[in-house]
């Protein structure tokens, strides 16, 4: 028995983790992005990306709704340009995002993990609090390094009908929203005994910037500070969203002050609850109300 438990707990699949700086005013992000993505669709049990929109080489809408985490892992790498990426911590060539290839993809699956997580993450429900769980298993006794856990929320894919930034992209894949506590993320023991499990845990305030919250998932990562090197990933898929609609105005009819005007509003539903009754509130100027 104690021996199949030796084998069992001796390693375990990893998940890669790809973390690209990008930028929505950057030109040559924009071909690397589809590069990335189509690298990305069939390696989903191989890898995850995440994108940390930059201020490279000017900052954009996305950038300025949260640049405190992307700047900090920024300065963690060292990265100075865009598009740049580490896979698993490590710097492939010159860190541009074409480097990444099949093959490294594949070489990488061959290396086992000492760690598993095993993550989760739910929603109050006004679904403006998430609460995020981590648990971290050695699977394997680890040697000291200085390790810590990641959290980072993120939006799976963010469609834009014009480009928010100036480098013509209006579809974003895997953008990191927030990181929590920080992204400094959550120190853990710096030694473990075979089957030892940490658990992170995390509630938190969803940012208001967040565009579509059928769209948010939770990546968690264990990172070696020592070496930079990313040892296990994990992602807990977007949630079902039962009650969760969206207004869309056409205003271009509005502001009109000597003259008729026909507003237009569209509601759309995205949540997994048909809409069967609606109330609908005129107000027009500051006081009156019909």
């Amino acid at each position: 028995g104690s021996m199949l438990t030796t084998a069992l707990h001796a390693q375990t699949a990893r998940l890669q983790l790809y973390e690209v700086f990008s930028g929505e005013n950057c030109p040559p992000c924009a071909p690397t992005n589809v590069y990335l993505h189509n690298l990305a669709v069939p390696n989903t049990e191989k890898i995850i990306m995440i994108k940390y929109q930059v201020n490279i080489p000017s900052a954009g809408p996305i950038y300025f709704q949260n640049s405190v985490d992307p700047t900090a892992r920024r300065t963690y790498y060292s990265v100075t340009s865009a598009p740049n990426a580490r896979h698993d911590g490590t710097t492939i060539g010159s860190g541009h995002g074409q480097n990444l290839t099949q093959a490294i993809i594949d070489q990488r699956v061959s290396t086992p993990s000492p760690f598993s997580i095993n993550l989760s993450h739910s929603f109050n429900s006004n679904r403006d609090s998430v609460f995020i769980t981590m648990a971290v298993t050695a699977q394997q006794a680890v040697a000291s390094g200085t390790w810590v856990g990641h959290l980072a929320l993120i939006e799976k894919h963010m469609s834009y009908p014009t480009p928010p930034g100036t480098n013509g992209e209006t579809d974003f894949y895997n953008v990191v929203r927030k990181m929590y506590p920080s992204a400094s993320g959550t120190a853990l023991p710096g030694t473990w005994t075979s089957g030892q499990t940490e658990t992170v845990t995390v509630a938190a305030a969803v940012p208001t910037y967040i565009r579509d919250l059928a769209e948010v998932a939770v990546v968690g990562f264990v990172q070696n500070n020592t070496t930079k090197e990313v040892a296990q990933t994990e992602i807990s898929e977007p949630l079902p969203v039962p009650l969760y609609s969206q207004a869309i105005f056409n205003d271009n009819s509005f502001y009109r002050c000597n003259s008729a005007f026909n507003p237009v509003l569209s509601v759309e539903n995205l949540g997994t609850t048909p809409l069967t009754t609606m109330a609908i509130r005129q107000i027009i100027g500051t006081n009156s109300q019909l």
